[in-house]
C-alpha cells in the first residue's frame, strides 16, 4: 500500500482533511449563531411567536366556537370545574391576544411571554396525547392538525426562543414602544374576544329554528 513519508496512508490523510473542514465549518457556524443571535432572537419573540399566537387567536374568534377546542385537557377540565364553554373561548382568546400585545410592545418581557405560551401549549398538546387524541389539537380551529404536528412547531419554537437571547439587540431599540401601547392593545383584545364571542352565540340563538306546537284534532296530533 503506498504511503506518505510521514507514515500517513491517502485514505486516513484524506479523512483527517475532512475532519479539519467540519471542525472550521462548526466554528464558522458558531461564531455566525453567536453574532446573528441577538437578531434571530429579537425576530422570533417579536415577529414569529406573536404571528404564530396571533393566527390562533383570530381564528379561534372567526370560527366563535367554543367546541374546537382541545377536548381532552381544556374541554375536560372546563367541564369538571363547571365553566362556560362561551365564556372560556372568550378568555382563551383575550390571554392570547394579551400574550401577543406584550410580545409586540413590550422587548424586555417579549421572551419571557413567549417561553410561558408556547410552555402552555406544549403541555396542552402532551396532554391531548397522553389522553388519547391524535386527531385534532383544537387550537386551529375546526380544521386544527393533529397534536403531534402543533408539539413539534411549538417545541421547535420554544427551543428557539431558549436558545437565542434577543437582549442585545433589544437594547438597540431606542426607547422600545411604550408600556401604554401593551395596556390598549391588550384592552381591545379582551373587549374584542368577550363581544364577538357572545354576539356571534347570540346570533345563533336567535337564527335556531323554535319548535313547533302540536294539535289535536279529533284524536289526531296534528303539526300546524
Amino acid at each position: 500500500m503506498p504511503s506518505y513519508g510521514n507514515g500517513r496512508s491517502p485514505g486516513r490523510a484524506r479523512r483527517q482533511k475532512s475532519g479539519r473542514r467540519r471542525r472550521v465549518s462548526l466554528r464558522r457556524l458558531g461564531r455566525y449563531l453567536q453574532l446573528k443571535a441577538p437578531v434571530l432572537g429579537l425576530a422570533l419573540c417579536r415577529l414569529l411567536v406573536p404571528g404564530w399566537v396571533l393566527l390562533g387567536a383570530v381564528i379561534k374568534l372567526s370560527e366563535a366556537d367554543p367546541h374546537t377546542l382541545p377536548a381532552k385537557t381544556i374541554l375536560a377540565l372546563a367541564g369538571h370545574m363547571g365553566i362556560g364553554l362561551d365564556f372560556l373561548l372568550a378568555t382563551l382568546v383575550a390571554l392570547e391576544l394579551l400574550a401577543v400585545a406584550v410580545m409586540l410592545s413590550l422587548g424586555r418581557l417579549a421572551r419571557p411571554m413567549a417561553i410561558v405560551a408556547l410552555s402552555v401549549f406544549c403541555l396542552v398538546m402532551i396532554g391531548e396525547m397522553v389522553n388519547g387524541n391524535f386527531i385534532s389539537c383544537g387550537c386551529l380551529g375546526r380544521e386544527s392538525p393533529p397534536p403531534g404536528v402543533i408539539l413539534a412547531i411549538d417545541g421547535a419554537l420554544l427551543l428557539g426562543v431558549m436558545a437565542l437571547d434577543p437582549t442585545p439587540a433589544t437594547r438597540t431599540i431606542p426607547g422600545g414602544t411604550p408600556a401604554m401601547a401593551a395596556i390598549v392593545l391588550s384592552l381591545i383584545g379582551v373587549v374584542a374576544s368577550f363581544g364577538v364571542v357572545f354576539k356571534t352565540q347570540r346570533t345563533l340563538q336567535t337564527h335556531r329554528p323554535q319548535p313547533t306546537a302540536s294539535v289535536t284534532v279529533d284524536d289526531r296530533t296534528v303539526d300546524p
